[in-house]
């Protein structure tokens, strides 16, 4: 009997442990899906003047400008800005036309390239100069040699963010180099790289799991205003002419803004240019995918490369046997570089790790897909 009792003891403890594990494991888990709403805060916003102002001063007179000083420039012209509060860094390419207007008689007035070519002929230091008679201009737009302020001097910031009229007449200092003439009435243009803003949570505002994203936007200030950059005109015009008689009373400066998402590929002109300047019509490019496997870019217009596509590297390596079999192409008639798809394909180009650097006329153009 003693024996029997013990048995059946260590036998009813097997079957507890065994039984254990099959009631926690009884009933399946059940799980509810979490949705998470992404709190980002994009603004796209660049600022530019709301007018250009500009006179022609042959005779080098007195203006006023509506400033202290009056001045005696030939091309007597106020100060411009462009201003960004856009969470992007932004490049920004100014383009402009000068058109002369209402004159039917008369001698017609030439754009010239050189500042010298506008100015009075002189044999013995001047030989480039104009001659008397001839209604030579030089005009050319200049960017600022550091971020200009307020018409007061006032720094611009998130406290005084400028609204399109103060950037219609800015303080600033013209720069010497960087400049882009108007030639032969054809366009002058000049690009900048303007840095991003920053924004932030308001005092005391925090997102929570209930804020909608109306809610959110509300919740944003901006805390630090992006750059600010600055343009002017100046030039010169030939003294030696009657100017009654030009086939123009006025000369019309009509500025275009193309502003884009800076790509980080930007050329800066530190050593020849303005404040934030980068070369415009040759910076960086980005190509874009068609459906039908091309890879493809047309420059802006007004901005097509001249000359021959003459060297394609793709990754660092050299392709011109691609241009060779006509599967990488330039259009210097519509602005169109385009790597065909059979191209594509033989190279297995994929998008996010491709580089391709393309020579056309005498400069290198980027693009990066």
């Amino acid at each position: 009997m003693y024996n029997f009792k013990k048995f059946m003891a260590i036998a009813c403890s097997a079957t507890m442990l065994v039984s254990t594990p099959l009631t926690v494991f009884a009933t399946e888990p059940t799980t509810t899906a979490g949705t998470g709403t992404i709190y980002a805060y994009s603004v796209d916003t660049v600022t530019v003047p709301t007018s250009v102002k500009i006179a022609f001063n042959p005779m080098g007179l007195e203006f006023d400008t509506g400033a202290t000083e009056k001045v005696d420039d030939q091309i007597v012209s106020l100060n411009y800005g462009v201003a960004s509060s856009s969470t992007n860094d932004r490049a920004v390419t100014v383009k402009f036309k000068a058109a002369a207007t209402n004159g039917t008689e008369g001698e017609d007035i030439v754009f010239v390239d050189d500042i010298k070519k506008a100015q009075a002929y002189a044999a013995s230091t001047n030989e480039a100069g104009a001659k008397k008679g001839e209604y030579k201009v030089y005009l050319a737009v200049a960017a600022s040699t550091a971020a200009p302020t307020g018409a007061d001097g006032t720094a611009f910031s998130k406290d005084n963010v400028p609204d399109a009229d103060d950037l219609a007449n800015v303080a600033m200092t013209a720069a010497s180099e960087g400049l882009s003439a108007f030639e032969d009435g054809e366009n002058a243009e000049i690009a900048y790289l303007l840095t991003k803003a920053t924004y932030g949570l308001k005092a005391g505002e925090n997102p929570s799991f209930d804020t909608t994203m109306n809610d959110f936007k509300g919740m944003m200030e901006l805390k630090t205003l992006g750059g600010v950059v600055g343009f002017t005109f100046t030039g010169a015009m030939n003294p030696d002419a009657d100017w009654t008689k030009a086939k123009a009373s006025a000369v019309v400066i009509t500025p275009t803004y193309k502003i884009e998402d800076a790509t980080g590929e930007e050329e800066l002109l530190d050593d020849e240019g303005g404040y934030q300047q980068i070369k415009a019509g040759a910076g960086a490019r980005v190509l874009t995918a068609q459906s039908n496997g091309n890879l493809t870019y047309q420059f802006a217009e007004g901005s097509y490369p001249t000359g021959t596509l003459t060297a394609v590297s793709i990754n660092g390596t050299g392709r011109a046997g691609q241009i060779t079999k006509g599967n990488i192409t330039y259009n210097a008639t519509n602005g169109f570089f385009k790597i065909a798809a059979a191209a594509v394909s033989e190279m297995s180009l994929t998008q996010g790790n491709t580089t391709v650097v393309a020579t056309i006329g005498d400069t290198e153009y980027t693009f990066k897909y």
